[in-house]
């Protein structure tokens, strides 16, 4: 367990510093955060531990960017998995927003075996607590082209505004 946490945290270190050498860290908008959820496969329930790190108004008002480190904690195998969203964002209120958007995933065994590779799915909401913290929901839906096969889920998570 130690060393996928080490994974997970050289890999957010490696995305924000290629984040912020791009120029997404020098606005309010830049953000980094962890998940917690569930996913269904086949009648098998895991848990995906997620952390990730991201930035909107990416060239277009409300259109973001975010990359995904994740572990599949009780899955039959090990597996980290990475992937990566373009989300568009619309808001509901003044501390309310709603987002959507797609992007590649990955999925690698760690006991060894194929990389598994798809597109994700994903819809949420995000509640500012402050101006600098977010509290989310999110429904996700995987497709496999190689791999696992069509996870579903749900999520809850915090992110912090840089």
């Amino acid at each position: 367990m130690r060393k996928i946490l080490v994974v997970l945290f050289t890999f957010g270190l490696l995305t924000a510093g290629a984040a912020f050498a791009q120029g997404f860290g020098t606005g309010p908008k830049s953000f980094g955060g962890v998940s917690f959820g569930v996913q269904l496969i086949g009648g098998f329930a895991y848990f995906p531990v997620a952390a990730h790190i991201g930035a909107y108004d990416v060239g277009i008002q409300d259109l973001g960017l975010r990359l995904d480190a994740t572990y599949w904690v009780n899955f039959p195998i090990s597996v980290i998995g990475f992937g990566g969203d373009v989300l568009y964002r619309y808001p509901v209120g003044t501390e309310v927003w709603v987002y959507a958007g797609l992007g590649p995933r990955f999925a690698y065994p760690l006991s060894g075996g194929t990389l598994a590779y798809g597109l994700g799915f994903v819809a949420g909401a995000e509640y500012m607590v402050t101006p600098k913290i977010g509290i989310n929901a999110e429904a996700n839906v995987d497709y496999y082209i190689v791999g696992p096969g069509t996870p579903y889920g749900l999520s809850a998570g915090v992110d912090y505004y840089f």
